[in-house]
């Protein structure tokens, strides 16, 4: 997959070690971990000069380029898929890119070709650092001075560096299973040891935003209760503290843990309560994705009360259900009356990438927020609906609207094509919603020479069955339509 922009990479070694490994860095690689190792100290060298954080360039690069192998990279040099051309040097490719419903479709795109590896990393990263012409501060929620942590600033990349809304989560993924944050040297990250494979216990304050934290720890196979004797390397997460999650159908063959397994010898296996059922809300306030010799696992810290001070436990994300996410791009003004409490995340409730508090110095005055993003999340019977916006730093941010029963109706005021396939879906005098009846329109009753392009004047949101209409005009008539339709 190929996006509009892209990130570098390195490790800090001696000037002359890293010319040496510049000049053999190849843009194929025999594994993905052959990939990382050769890319890391360049990586770290490039992200040192420019203030970037290394773990996310390097994770850029490894998707972006799918680990050396793809055609960009092998045959340009291009690790992040930057368009363009290059001292007039060019690749054409096909490329997948979202329209404004999140559906994936395809076009054919320039691409920039690179005579090395060296000439894409500082391409990239001048790039991040100088943003684009007239919005020079494009990316500077990427930059470390502007996060608190390398999370912030790949929440920050979605929308503007990609078009994919699950981005973020691709990239906080890779730099779990590489451990990537080694590269960031706690320069920004937090790095204080974390005692008995917890994070410090005071990260449940609720203003506190996300911080990771990685230790890695040897256990011995002599206490009954941990079946590790392999070192674990474990990296954390801290969420808001107040997010709830279900119990799945499974939760009961899973173990409730006092610490996540391998991380110490003594870690206790507790008994689940007989009154809990699949579906029952648990509190999460950590996630620890850990590595040891028997492979990955990504872990969860739960409680069974909303105080913050009740016994903590961990269990395996297979013990915990998160209800799907549907991500929406679009660019409108939404009054501050809508939101549920002026509180600002720096992702939504209701995702596996839990979400923390961050700071918006202005959130108490904001009449309008500018958003770019709405998420619906939630299951059917607790709907949820969140919208992202832009701070003053360039950085995202998610706010909360208030619960609605039935359609929540948001005023924009943009412009989509429709579909080719459009006939496939149905035109309505207002939106459809649970319960209500609704006559359809005959799409013979159009004019046909208008239907291409479309002014898009409202969106309703159904967050029970996650489904958004929109309200186009059509001619002089407006009709609502499946905004799956447009793009």
């Amino acid at each position: 997959m190929y996006h509009k922009f892209k990130v570098g990479i390195g490790i800090v070694l001696t000037l002359i070690m890293t010319i040496s490994l510049m000049g053999r860095i190849d843009a194929r690689a025999d594994s993905s971990s052959d990939f990382v190792s050769q890319m890391s100290p360049v990586v770290v060298t490039v992200a040192k000069k420019y203030n970037l954080y290394p773990s996310l360039m390097l994770a850029q690069a490894a998707l972006e380029s799918s680990y050396g192998q793809s055609s960009l990279a092998t045959q340009g040099y291009n690790y992040f898929g930057i368009k363009g051309s290059y001292n007039g040097q060019s690749i054409t490719l096909k490329t997948a890119e979202y329209n404004s419903s999140g559906s994936i479709y395809y076009t054919n795109a320039s691409f920039k070709k690179y005579p090395n590896a060296q000439a894409s990393l500082d391409d990239y990263a001048q790039l991040i650092r100088n943003g684009l012409v007239g919005a020079s501060n494009f990316y500077s929620g990427t930059w470390k001075e502007n996060t608190k942590s390398v999370n912030d600033a790949a929440t920050a990349l979605v929308g503007k560096y990609a078009t994919d809304p699950n981005y973020a989560n691709k990239l906080i993924s890779i730099i779990n299973q590489y451990n990537l944050t080694n590269l960031d040297n706690g320069i920004t990250e937090q790095s204080n040891t974390v005692a008995n494979g917890q994070a410090n216990s005071a990260s449940s304050n609720a203003s506190s935003s996300s911080s990771t934290t990685t230790t890695t720890t040897s256990s011995s196979d002599s206490a009954a209760t941990s079946n590790s004797s392999n070192n674990v390397k474990v990296s954390y997460y801290l969420g808001d503290g107040d997010e709830q999650v279900a119990l799945s159908g499974s939760f009961r063959k899973q173990g409730l843990f006092s610490k996540i397994q391998g991380t110490t010898s003594n870690v206790k296996n507790y008994n689940w309560k007989a009154s809990l059922k699949s579906g029952s809300p648990v509190y999460v306030d950590n996630v620890g994705y850990a590595t040891g010799s028997t492979g990955k696992q990504t872990w969860y810290r739960i409680r069974f009360a909303k105080s913050r001070t009740a016994k903590k436990y961990w269990v395996k994300s297979q013990a915990l259900s998160f209800p799907s996410v549907k991500y929406l791009k679009l660019s409108t003004s939404v009054d501050s009356g809508l939101l549920s409490k002026k509180v600002a995340y720096n992702h939504i409730y209701g995702s596996s990438t839990l979400a923390s508090k961050i700071n918006d110095p202005e959130i108490a005055n904001r009449v309008k927020y500018n958003i770019n993003m709405i998420a619906l999340s939630g299951s059917k019977n607790d709907a949820e609906v969140w919208m992202r916006y832009s701070l003053d730093n360039g950085s995202n941010a998610w706010v909360k609207i208030k619960h609605v029963n039935g359609i929540q109706m948001l005023p924009v005021s943009i412009t989509r094509k429709i579909s080719s396939q459009y006939s496939q879906y149905t035109l309505y005098s207002n939106p459809p919603q649970k319960g209500v009846n609704q006559s359809a329109i005959a799409w013979n009753t159009v004019p046909a020479a208008q239907i291409s392009k479309v002014k898009v004047s409202s969106l309703a949101v159904d967050a029970y069955d996650k489904t958004v209409w929109a309200n186009i005009q059509i001619g002089n008539q407006k009709y609502w339509i499946n905004n799956n339709a447009l793009y």
